[in-house]
């Protein structure tokens, strides 16, 4: 072998060891993102849960508790929403409210109601084998514990929007600009071209409009924002009660 060919696949191979390298250190990026958001809104769920709770606690209001983790348990990645009594007892329960009165006996379970201050828990939601944050707050009125705030939120679960905006995160691109109108992101060539006799033109917006949330991307019904049908959004043809939860 020449002493070009040889050098030509020297750097061939220290590309690709660099190309391995970046995809790496992007996805442990997009990794850290993505639990990132998902940790922050667990933790928002769980303290907005636990102030609402704190008067029903007091006066035990179940059917106020009750409805509380209701509320919290529609949410679309939301798995579970649970609170407890100053003694352990499950006083409220979104998806089994026929464990009211119980004691869960996990040892996660366990370690969530001996908890005294903020906790966060890597689990499986028992009925389905779900892998799950365990947000975990405690109720402390005058540094006495009256009750215990439980929300589970799905580790593999995310709303499409939240998907592209956890990879422009990752990638340094995302604009966190708030408010303003909506965008066109780019997107691969001719789908504007599938509107009825091509009425809707996709002029892509520049600058750091192109990397905006995810929640400001126009959206064109006749021919929806590619990514956003790739990971499930509705297609806002009809009116939806719960956004889908994609596992793509």
């Amino acid at each position: 072998m020449s002493l070009q060919a040889q050098f030509l696949l020297g750097t061939v191979l220290v590309l690709l060891l660099v190309m391995a390298a970046v995809i790496v250190v992007v996805e442990h990026r997009q990794r850290a993102a993505i639990i990132g958001q998902v940790q922050r809104r667990g933790e928002s769920l769980a303290r907005n849960l636990a102030a609402l709770s704190t008067s029903p606690l007091l006066l035990y209001n179940y059917t106020v508790l009750e409805q509380n983790a209701a509320r919290v348990g529609a949410e679309a990645d939301v798995v579970y929403a649970v609170i407890l009594d100053a003694e352990g007892h499950v006083a409220a329960h979104s998806q089994h409210p026929e464990l009211a009165g119980t004691v869960l006996a996990s040892p996660a379970d366990d370690l969530a109601a001996r908890s005294d201050a903020f906790l966060v828990q890597e689990t499986f939601f028992p009925s389905t084998q779900e892998p799950i944050y365990d947000f975990v707050v405690p109720v402390l009125v005058d540094q006495q514990r009256w009750g215990t705030v439980r929300v589970g939120v799905s580790k593999r679960r995310m709303e499409a929007e939240i998907v592209r905006d956890s990879a422009l995160a990752a990638s340094g691109l995302l604009t966190r600009t708030v408010g303003g109108p909506s965008v066109r992101p780019p997107q691969p060539a001719g789908i504007s071209e599938l509107t009825y006799a091509g009425s809707a033109r996709w002029v892509e917006s520049t600058g750091p409009d192109r990397y905006r949330r995810g929640l400001y991307t126009w959206f064109q019904r006749t021919s929806p924002y590619p990514m956003l049908m790739t990971f499930d959004a509705p297609t806002r043809e009809t009116c939806v009660v719960r956004r889908p939860r994609t596992n793509t």
